[in-house]
């Protein structure tokens, strides 16, 4: 069963989705309040009874009030242009809280000019301040001043608190948007470090590689003579030994390459499954195990066919 967060959420959700047809709602629902405090409010002094033409205008206010978001100070000017009149009339009603609601939405909604923000609400403000001063001064109303210092009081609430909200989702977006930035950073640093470890691993395979070759080229120059002496084949053998242990060297290299680019944070093998992680290991293996058989036992054959010219010649 869904809990008090969870239906504030979902709503919230749907709100962000959707804000034109919840601003609807809203100002739906808050009309309807509007008509029932007229229509059960009761006439005292100077307050007039409902009519057609107050329903017209809490209707109208309540049109004007679901353009809040979508067009704000069109929305404050509506709420306004029908409000003044309404009070003019003296109406009686038991819930107003059309200019309320509209000068926090100003506030909010207001844009990122927060002169212009304040500009337009104090102007709004004072229209409803001079609008009730002259019902107080008015010898046909029986307002009571107090009344001055409420319609002021509780509308600039209702714009500081709006300059609250405001300032608090203005550092969320920035937070958001900061936080953004460094993953993004992350993930370009990530992938420098790919590619200058990619560019080492370069060059050492073509240091080696270049190595190797320059050895063979050079031995196998020297490798045509004919040696007689022990010296001599120790590096006849040396010099046919190269070309593998070049080939090693290469193989050990690009196993630690492997090894290396799958530590890197930015490498995709840090993000590969378990099965191919052990394939990844498994070629490792076949690598190092094809190094060790790529050595060949040679010395002791070579060794014993070394002497067999000499036992022939014995023989003869």
């Amino acid at each position: 069963m869904k809990g008090p967060s969870s239906w504030w959420a979902s709503l919230r959700a749907t709100s962000d989705e959707r804000p034109f047809a919840t601003d609807v709602v809203f100002a739906a629902v808050v009309g309807s309040l509007s008509l029932v405090g007229l229509l059960t409010a009761v006439e005292t002094g100077s307050e007039r009874p409902v009519d057609l033409f107050a329903v017209l205008l809490v209707t109208a206010q309540t049109v004007s009030f679901a353009f809040r978001r979508r067009h704000v100070w069109w929305s404050l000017l509506g709420v306004m242009f029908f409000t003044v009149p309404y009070w003019v009339a003296d109406y009686a009603t038991n819930f107003d809280a059309f200019t309320l609601l509209s000068v926090y939405a100003a506030t909010v909604h207001g844009g990122e000019d927060r002169r212009r923000v304040w500009r337009g609400v104090g102007l709004a403000v004072g229209v409803m301040t001079v609008v009730v001063l002259l019902g107080v001064l008015s010898p046909e109303e029986d307002l009571p001043a107090i009344a001055l210092f409420g319609i002021v009081t509780i509308h600039l609430t209702a714009a500081f608190v709006g300059e609250a909200v405001y300032d608090r989702r203005r550092r969320i977006v920035e937070l958001q948007q900061r936080a953004e930035r460094a993953e993004a950073e992350r993930e370009l640093l990530a992938r420098q470090a790919v590619l200058d470890e990619r560019s080492r691993i370069a060059r050492e395979m073509h240091d080696i590689v270049a190595h190797g070759m320059s050895v063979m080229v050079v031995q196998a120059g020297a490798a045509s003579e004919p040696s007689t002496t022990t010296r001599g084949r120790l590096a006849t053998r040396w010099r046919r030994s190269a070309p593998s242990d070049a080939t090693r060297s290469l193989r050990c290299v690009v196993c630690s390459a492997c090894c290396a680019v799958a530590t890197l944070p930015g490498s995709h093998r840090n993000r590969r499954s378990p099965t191919s992680n052990n394939s990844f290991d498994s070629a490792r293996r076949a690598a190092h195990a094809s190094n060790s058989s790529s050595r060949e036992p040679r010395p002791r054959r070579r060794r014993a066919a070394r002497w067999l010219p000499s036992a022939s010649s014995r023989r003869h």
